[in-house]
């Protein structure tokens, strides 16, 4: 999926096996000499699987998924797979029918994942653009000041801060 950003930016998504995102300079009607920056960010824990084979093992925290530290978000979402991990088995042990069509295991990465991988994008893309180089005046600068210019703004910064640090469980 291709997504105009405006300011001469294009955001690729695409998700087989990883999730990757992909910002480029939109092309200009006429070739340029100089290599195109871009910048991709992978996530391999996207659609890698929680639960053993088995079932009786599971992973939660950065062993299921792993944060960049941009948002601060890790042991907050260790917590909260915790929290969603027991709160999953109890019912389960409790008889809650929902869980005889899927296991609680199953029903914990169900809950979780969405939510996981959306802050690990944002971090992720927060990361790439925190730290994006080049020197004063390049392009990965200005998309940089651009991108926190208007993010702060927009009151943009404070919502995700404040999202990831809602309880999703």
């Amino acid at each position: 999926m291709r997504l105009g950003l405006g300011l001469g930016l294009t955001l690729t998504l695409a998700l087989t096996q990883t999730l990757t995102l992909i910002l480029t300079p939109t092309p200009t009607p006429t070739p340029t000499p100089t290599p195109t920056p871009t910048l991709t960010l992978t996530l391999t824990s996207a659609t890698a699987p929680w639960v053993s084979k088995s079932g009786r093992a599971v992973l939660l925290g950065d062993a299921a998924h792993a944060m960049a530290p941009f948002l601060g978000q890790g042991a907050n979402q260790a917590i909260q797979d915790g929290y969603c991990l027991a709160s999953c088995l109890a019912a389960a042990r409790a008889g809650d029918l929902s869980f005889k069509l899927l296991g609680p295991l199953q029903r914990y990465t169900l809950l979780r994942r969405a939510p996981v991988t959306a802050l690990q994008i944002e971090s992720r893309l927060l990361g790439a653009m925190e730290t994006a180089g080049g020197g004063p005046g390049t392009l990965p600068q200005a998309v940089r000041d651009a991108f926190f210019l208007t993010n702060g703004k927009l009151g943009v910064a404070a919502q995700v801060f404040v999202k990831g640090a809602r309880p999703w469980v």
